[in-house]
C-alpha cells in the first residue's frame, strides 16, 4: 500500500501594507514583546540623541517625537527621496543597534512593522503633536509634559532643539 503525503500549499509572501500618501504621518514603533528597554536612562538618552540628529532623517522632516519606555512616537513629513517604510526601517535598524550596544543585550528591539496614521494638514499634525506630548502624563511618567525629558518638537519657540553633528 502506497503512502500518500499531502502537499502543502506554497506560502504566499506577505506584501507590506501600502502607506497612503500624505504630507505628514504619525508613526508608532512598538518594542517587541512589550519590553521596555527605554526605562533605563542611558539607553533612553542615547536614543533621544539619535532621534534628534537630522542626518537620521535624510530628506524627511521630523516634526515631533516622544520616546516612551516601550515605544517611540514620531510625527514625520516624509521626503521625496524615500518611502515611509524605508525611513522607518532605517530608524529601527540604527536605534536597535544603539539600544543593544548600550544595554549590553542582543536580539530584536522592535516589533515587526509599524503603525502609520496619515495626516492631511499641518493643523492636524499640530493637534496630533499636542496629543503625543501628553502621552508621558497619561502613562504616569510625568506630572506635566515639560517635565518628561525624552521629547522634542519643531513647534517649540526655539524650534527643534538639535545637537550638532551626526556621529553616532
Amino acid at each position: 500500500m502506497d503512502t500518500v503525503i499531502p502537499l502543502r500549499k506554497p506560502r504566499r509572501r506577505r506584501r507590506p501594507a501600502q502607506v497612503p500618501t500624505a504630507p505628514h504621518h504619525l508613526v508608532t514603533l512598538a518594542c517587541r514583546g512589550h519590553e521596555a528597554p527605554f526605562e533605563a536612562w542611558p539607553v533612553a538618552s542615547r536614543i533621544a540623541a539619535l532621534v534628534d540628529r537630522q542626518c537620521v532623517w535624510h530628506g524627511s522632516r521630523l516634526l515631533c517625537w516622544v520616546l516612551l519606555p516601550d515605544r517611540l512616537l514620531l510625527l514625520v513629513a516624509p521626503g521625496d527621496d524615500e518611502s515611509l517604510p524605508q525611513l522607518v526601517r532605517r530608524v529601527k535598524c540604527v536605534s536597535a543597534g544603539i539600544t543593544n550596544a548600550v544595554a549590553r543585550r542582543r536580539g530584536p528591539v522592535w516589533s515587526a512593522g509599524f503603525e502609520a496614521l496619515p495626516l492631511a494638514t499641518e493643523d492636524e499634525a499640530r493637534a496630533v503633536a499636542r496629543g503625543m506630548l501628553l502621552q508621558p502624563v497619561h502613562a504616569g511618567l510625568a506630572a506635566h509634559p515639560g517635565d518628561y525629558p525624552f521629547w522634542n518638537t519643531v513647534w517649540r519657540p526655539e524650534g527643534l532643539v538639535t545637537p550638532e553633528g551626526c556621529a553616532a
